[in-house]
């Protein structure tokens, strides 16, 4: 049997891959150890019938796909279900990686400091002040990037300036914003050239499939290193990421994690070999399900 690898198909045509992943898909096709099946994410994010083509066996399916809230994953894993389909991971595995507050207890010595806020309108200035030289804003999942808001806001601030910040930051996020507010503290990161050095890492059953550039850094940038990678191989989900970047100070710190099947490939990443990789720790951990 076969392991389906799930992408989004074109919106308008069902049977066609969604643009975004042609690449990937084109080189799947190449491994038989992969079924390939469609799904209309717009339709199915909008409450619509979960429609796959052409169709999907019985057994492991793993989603590549856009990024999802729990309660759409949820929903997403539990249609499946009811065809006898079982995604790669658990809606509280996705959650455990989606969710930064939820992995920040495990990896809270590897990453720079966080507040988390469930409740956006209740970030108090008074503790960012105490607890922060330097912050950034995010939600539980993403920051904004490519918009006039500031990377980093320098502590004290005052109530009416950090609401105005928020207010300004959930408009921008808009249909994505995601859990509540997270304040993370901002460090300095290496750069070469006009690139700061960060990898993504995508682990699959405790193992790394890949380690790949992840800012379009140079070729020469320090690499990270292996052992760094590993001591987050096993983090109570089948398949997820890990961002690392280097310290301007030295050293490497996590960034942000992510459930594998949300998370997109590196700039320029092999992907071929990430989907061979994928396959072949698939056949050595998980030869007697099939």
């Amino acid at each position: 049997m076969r392991v389906t690898i799930l992408f989004p198909s074109d919106y308008f045509d069902p049977t066609r891959v969604d643009e975004q992943f042609q690449a990937e898909y084109a080189e799947v096709i190449k491994l038989p150890a992969f079924e390939v099946a469609f799904y209309n994410h717009d339709a199915f994010i909008e409450g619509k019938k979960l429609q796959i083509y052409p169709g999907i066996n019985n057994g492991l399916c793993i989603a590549r796909t856009w990024m999802l809230k729990p309660y759409e994953y949820l929903r997403l894993h539990n249609n499946l279900g009811q065809m006898d389909v079982r995604l790669i991971n658990t809606p509280d595995e996705y959650s455990l990686m989606h969710l930064f507050p939820n992995i920040y207890p495990s990896i809270m010595n590897a990453t720079p400091r966080a507040m988390f806020f469930p409740d956006s309108e209740n970030v108090i200035a008074e503790s960012i002040n105490r607890t922060f030289k330097r912050f950034m804003i995010k939600d539980f999942v993403k920051s904004v990037k490519g918009y006039d808001f500031p990377a980093c806001i320098g502590t004290p601030v005052s109530q009416n300036e950090l609401d105005c910040y928020i207010k300004k930051f959930i408009e921008l996020r808009g249909g994505l914003f995601t859990g509540g507010i997270a304040i993370k503290e901002y460090v300095d990161l290496k750069q070469y050239g006009d690139c700061p050095n960060e990898y993504r890492v995508f682990y699959f059953d405790g193992h790394i499939i890949t380690i790949s550039r992840n800012s379009n850094q140079q070729v020469d940038a320090l690499y990270l290193p292996v052992d760094i990678a590993e001591t987050y191989a096993h983090l109570g989900s089948h398949y997820y990421t890990i961002d690392f970047g280097e310290l301007a100070c030295g050293g490497f710190t996590i960034l942000e994690t992510g459930d594998g099947q949300v998370s997109g490939l590196s700039p320029n990443q092999d992907i071929f070999k990430y989907y061979d990789g994928l396959r072949h720790i698939i056949e050595q951990e998980r030869s007697d399900e099939y």
